[in-house]
């Protein structure tokens, strides 16, 4: 197995600072609080994003409006914009993106699971993220004889019991994350490439099986913030050392409401 860098995990939104060019930002939110998010209010989501809200059961509800508040305002802050006049579009292929009429290259991406979500934000060209908790049951050797690759899979088999769910989870994360990067997701077998290696470690496509016509070559990498929680990051192009941060959705927007009133 090989050891994740374990970076400075930063806890405020205001010691981020600028998404300066060829940066990465990575963001650990826990979205689990108890009491319902009343302070998601007109003034940071869109009138859509109310009216899908409205849709939704009570507890996925909550859960979706945290989610989209803690984008925005993390979007909001690296834009320097009201959250609520960013016009976030979904791409063809499902990938949420900014309008061009903000005029900036970041990229971002977002995965949730269980009570956290994990944000991505980069100016080093496109991101992809995935987030998975480590205790979820599951046949791990089942599912890894389908989505491995062989040497992936020979090298799960070659270890011991205690380490084989870490491994899993490492290269789970990893694959999800590329796909999203590159926004193929389920169209492309997830066997179809490797992605083990140390952090970070250029993905090895099969011959034949995936083609990516805007990039020669993607990374991926692990981010080390939590051991609840195997953490996952793609990039194109072997990027900089992402920073890490770690906060929980109520501390962001009052952070937010301290600072911008």
């Amino acid at each position: 197995m090989w050891r994740i860098p374990v970076p400075e995990i930063v806890h405020s939104i205001a010691a981020a600072g600028e998404l300066g060019a060829g940066d990465v930002h990575l963001w650990l939110v826990d979205v689990s609080g108890q009491s319902p998010p009343l302070h998601t209010t007109a003034d940071f989501l869109s009138a859509f994003e109310l009216a899908r809200a409205e849709t939704l059961p009570t507890g996925k509800r909550d859960r979706y409006l945290r989610i989209r508040t803690v984008l925005r305002l993390l979007l909001a802050h690296y834009l320097r914009i009201p959250p609520r006049s960013i016009v976030i579009r979904n791409e063809p292929n499902g990938k949420p993106t900014l309008a061009t009429r903000h005029h900036m290259d970041i990229r971002f991406n977002l995965s949730h699971t269980g009570g956290v979500v994990l944000l991505g934000f980069s100016r080093a060209g496109d991101i992809g993220v995935d987030a998975e908790r480590r205790n979820r049951p599951a046949d791990f050797p089942k599912i890894a004889r389908r989505i491995f690759s062989d040497n992936e899979y020979a090298c799960f088999e070659q270890l011991p019991d205690a380490q084989q769910r870490s491994f899993f989870y490492m290269v789970w994360t990893r694959k999800e994350a590329l796909l999203k990067g590159i926004g193929r997701g389920l169209r492309v077998p997830m066997n179809a490439f490797e992605v083990t290696g140390p952090t970070p470690s250029p993905a090895r496509f099969q011959s034949g099986m995936l083609r990516i016509p805007v990039h020669d070559e993607w990374y991926v990498g692990d981010a080390a913030f939590d051991s609840d929680y195997c953490c996952a990051y793609a990039l194109p192009g072997l990027p900089a050392d992402p920073r890490l941060f770690q906060r929980s959705e109520g501390e962001l927007c009052s952070e937010w409401r301290h600072t911008h009133g």
